[in-house]
């Protein structure tokens, strides 16, 4: 019976030492990627609709950069999070300039006690950047505010029959 309980006992401890060789681990002292990505990075690999520019200083979250379909009932949407080391009114401040400078018209500016805020605005093709922010979130890490920037296509124009 004692021979029977070795054998197996003998291959989990080949197993478990394993050939070190074939491991697929990296090496310690092999460079690995960053797991956020630099201000500059986010600028470049993240670009925004209309020459829009990320806020120097954030840091890129997600999004959806490609806009979706657009439609006669509704305009195309591309969205992006950032992460900034900020306030709100920084953000809002930031977007707001941008924005001017760029033909959009602010439409509706709202800041609440300093932890939300958002911006909407409209230029003469009927293309709209929205922005909200909040003090905070999932995401956040100490001391940042997020935001979610929206860009909206206007909707297709029915044909007339």
């Amino acid at each position: 019976m004692k021979r029977l309980l070795l054998i197996p006992v003998c291959c989990l401890l080949l197993v478990a030492c394993g050939d070190e060789t074939a491991s697929t681990s990296p090496a310690l002292d092999e460079p690995q990627p960053p797991k956020e990505k630099a201000v500059s990075d986010a600028a470049v690999q993240h670009e925004l609709p209309w020459g829009i520019p990320i806020m120097p200083g954030a840091r890129y979250i997600s999004g959806s950069l490609k806009f979706s379909r657009t439609t006669t009932k509704r305009g195309g949407e591309a969205i992006a999070t950032i992460a900034v080391k900020g306030s709100v009114q920084d953000i809002i401040a930031f977007y707001e300039s941008a924005l001017q400078e760029r033909g959009f018209s602010i439409t509706s500016k709202k800041l609440y006690d300093g932890e939300v805020g958002n911006l909407h605005s409209e230029n003469s093709k009927g293309e709209r950047f929205n922005v909200s922010a909040s003090r905070g979130g999932s995401k956040a890490k100490e001391g940042e505010s997020t935001a979610a920037l929206l860009a909206i296509k206007p909707k297709l124009t029915e044909p007339n029959n």
